[in-house]
């Protein structure tokens, strides 16, 4: 499952490209709604770690202390946000918004062929 997702990504990540190279117009309408996206899945997994988080410590005072720690090692792996997750969310809002600058490269590119 992971390699698969992986693989959407890549493609996702490789047709907008195309398509802010080659209609930078459609591409600058979709930005936004795209930003928003993946704003709301980062902010929609905040909501899940935190409901998880608060849930756990709801649940503390009914787990065996000698569980505790099983227990807390369980919850964290239901955890989606990571660091790692955190500095990919930021690389990808950055890339979106630099590869408009494609727009220019493309139209220089043209002018140096002229």
């Amino acid at each position: 499952m992971k390699e698969l997702t992986i693989g959407l990504i890549l493609t996702a990540t490789t047709g907008l490209t195309i398509l802010a190279y080659k209609h930078p117009k459609s591409y600058a309408k979709i930005l936004p709604w795209l930003i928003g996206a993946i704003f709301s899945a980062f902010l929609l997994c905040m909501i899940w770690d935190a409901g998880i988080s608060k849930s756990y410590i709801s649940l503390i005072p009914y787990i065996d202390s000698d569980k505790l720690q099983e227990s807390s090692n369980i919850i964290d792996g239901k955890k989606v946000l990571s660091s790692g997750i955190f500095v990919y969310w930021i690389i990808s809002i950055v890339y979106f918004n630099l590869i408009k600058l494609l727009y220019f490269v493309r139209d220089h590119d043209n002018e140096n062929k002229k």
